[in-house]
């Protein structure tokens, strides 16, 4: 069980890195777009 656990943790903390690396990409595509869509008008 303990051994588990302590497998577990780096696992959980490059989740949380790659899901706001992903949170960051989509930001910057959203604002690109959005730049993008402000000049069209």
């Amino acid at each position: 069980m303990e051994g588990g656990l302590a497998d577990g943790e780096p696992d959980r903390t490059s989740v949380l890195k790659e899901g706001r690396k992903i949170f960051l990409k989509i930001k910057m595509n959203l604002h690109f777009l959005c730049q993008r869509a402000s000049l069209n008008l």
